[in-house]
C-alpha cells in the first residue's frame, strides 16, 4: 500500500467514513427538501381542484336550490308535495354549509366570519354520530336567538366535533344518552368566574352531558382525573388536543368548563360547557337576516351568468319580485347590449367565473360606458373575492352562490336603498 503505516491507513479509511457519512445525509437532506417539494404542490394542485369542484357544485347546488323555492312558492299551503319540497331545500342549505367548510379547508386565515351556530351544532352533531357506536343516542335541544357567532369556520368546527365524539366515547360500554343544549346566556361582570374569565356581554351556552350512566365509570373510562384539572379529550395524534381545543375557544371570545369531579358529574351540571360571544340580529351582516320583503320592485335589471340553468333561475327568481330583467349566457353579448342602451338598466348582477370573460373584465368594460351602474357580483368562489373588486365604486354587494330568492331580493333592496322599488 505505497509504504502507508497501518495508522495512516486508518486515518484515511476514518476521513473515508466521515465523507460517505456526509454525502449519504446530503442525499437524504435532497430526498427530504424533493418529498416536501412534492407535497408542497400536491397541497396547491389539491387547493385548486376544490375551489374547481366547489365552484361546479355550487351552480348545481343553485339550480336545485332555486327552483325548489320556486315550487314552494307557488305551491298551495294544503299541497302534500310542500313537505317533500322543504326537505330538500333542508338538505340543500345543508349542503350548502358542507361546501363552504371544504372551501374553507383550502385556505389558512385566523379572519372571522359570520356563523350560525345552530346550524354548525347541527352539523357537529351528525359528524359526531356517524363517528358513534350505535348504542350511544343523541338528545339535543337547540334553542339559541340570536345564534350568530363571528369565527373561524373550520377551527371551531373541527373543536365542536371533537368535544361532541369525545363526549359520546366517554359513555361505559357505549350504551347511554348524550344530552346537548344550546341556549342563551347573559354573562355580568359580577358573575364572571376569574379562572374562565369571558368579558360581560350575550353568549351562546353549549352544554353537552350524558345520563344512564356511572359517573366514576366515566371518568376512568375518558382519563379525565376527578380532580380539578380534569383532561377533557383522549391523547390522539389524529385529533386536536384539548389545548388546541380551549385554546380555539378563547380565540373566539368564549370559555370551556369541564366538570370536575365524579361527585360533581353525578349530581346533574353538564360535563362540559362552551360559552361564545354572539351577535345581535340588528348589528349582524346583512345576509344573515332572515326577513324577506315581499314588496314587488320595478328596477330594470341586467343578469349575466355563463350556466344557462341559472340564467333561466335568475330570470325567474327576479321576475317573481316584479323587476324587469333581461338576461345573458354570453358576457360579450351582454356588453354589446349595455353598450347600446346604457340607460335601460337600473342594476347590473354577474357572476365572477365566466368562460368567455371574468367578471370584473365585464365590469371594468360596462362602468367606461357608465361609471354609475351599480352591481351586484355572485360567486361559489368567496376567496377570489379581493380588493380589485371590493375597492371598484361600481361593485355595491356580493352574493355568495347557491343564492336564496330571499337572500338575493333582500341585497338588491339594500343597494337601491328603496330608490327605485
Amino acid at each position: 500500500m505505497s509504504g502507508l503505516s497501518k495508522k495512516e491507513l486508518e486515518k484515511q479509511v476514518q476521513a473515508l467514513e466521515q465523507a460517505l457519512a456526509q454525502s449519504r445525509a446530503a442525499l437524504l437532506d435532497c430526498k427530504e427538501k424533493e418529498n416536501q417539494r412534492k407535497q408542497l404542490h400536491r397541497a396547491l394542485a389539491a387547493t385548486t381542484l376544490i375551489s374547481s369542484i366547489s365552484h361546479h357544485f355550487n351552480n348545481i347546488l343553485g339550480i336545485i336550490l332555486g327552483n325548489t323555492e320556486m315550487a314552494l312558492n307557488d305551491l298551495p299551503q294544503w299541497d302534500p308535495a310542500r313537505d317533500w319540497l322543504a326537505e330538500i331545500r333542508t338538505a340543500s342549505l345543508r349542503a350548502q354549509g358542507i361546501v363552504r367548510q371544504i372551501q374553507a379547508l383550502s385556505k389558512t386565515t385566523d379572519s372571522k366570519r359570520p356563523i350560525h351556530l345552530t346550524r354548525m351544532v347541527e352539523e357537529a352533531l351528525q359528524q359526531a354520530a356517524d363517528q358513534l357506536p350505535a348504542g350511544v343516542e343523541i338528545h339535543h335541544h337547540l334553542d339559541l336567538e340570536p345564534d350568530i357567532v363571528m369565527g373561524n369556520l373550520v377551527p371551531l368546527y373541527s373543536a365542536l366535533v371533537q368535544v361532541l365524539t369525545d363526549a359520546g366515547l366517554r359513555i361505559p360500554d357505549f350504551r347511554g344518552n348524550l344530552r346537548v343544549s344550546l341556549e342563551p346566556v347573559v354573562v355580568k361582570a359580577d358573575k364572571t368566574e376569574p379562572e374562565n374569565a369571558v368579558a360581560p356581554g350575550q353568549y351562546a351556552c353549549l352544554k353537552i352531558g350524558s345520563s344512564g350512566h356511572d359517573a366514576a365509570a366515566a371518568v376512568e373510562r375518558s382519563s379525565i382525573a376527578p380532580d380539578s384539572e380534569t383532561r377533557l379529550l383522549h391523547a390522539d395524534k389524529n385529533n386536536l388536543s384539548e389545548d388546541a381545543v380551549r385554546e380555539i375557544i378563547r380565540f373566539h371570545g368564549g370559555a370551556l368548563t369541564v366538570a370536575g369531579t365524579a361527585s360533581e358529574a353525578a349530581s346533574g351540571p353538564p360535563d362540559v360547557k362552551i360559552l361564545l360571544p354572539t351577535v345581535d340580529v340588528c348589528t349582524a351582516p346583512a345576509e344573515l337576516r332572515a326577513t324577506e320583503d315581499t314588496r314587488k320592485g320595478t328596477a330594470r335589471i341586467l343578469f349575466v351568468d355563463d350556466e344557462i340553468a341559472l340564467v333561466r333561475l335568475g330570470k325567474q327568481m327576479l321576475s317573481h319580485y316584479g323587476y324587469t330583467v333581461t338576461t345573458f349566457v354570453n358576457p360579450l353579448n351582454a356588453i354589446e347590449a349595455f353598450r347600446r342602451h346604457p340607460d335601460q338598466f337600473d342594476l347590473v348582477i354577474t357572476d365572477l367565473i365566466m368562460a368567455r370573460m371574468s367578471g370584473r373584465e365585464l365590469i371594468d368594460e360596462m362602468t367606461k360606458v357608465r361609471p354609475d351602474i351599480p352591481v351586484i357580483v355572485c360567486s361559489g368562489h368567496s376567496d377570489l373575492i379581493d380588493s380589485e373588486i371590493t375597492d371598484q365604486p361600481a361593485v355595491k354587494a356580493f352574493l355568495a352562490k347557491p343564492i336564496r330568492m330571499i337572500e338575493l331580493n333582500n341585497k338588491i333592496r339594500e343597494v337601491f336603498a328603496e330608490k327605485l322599488l
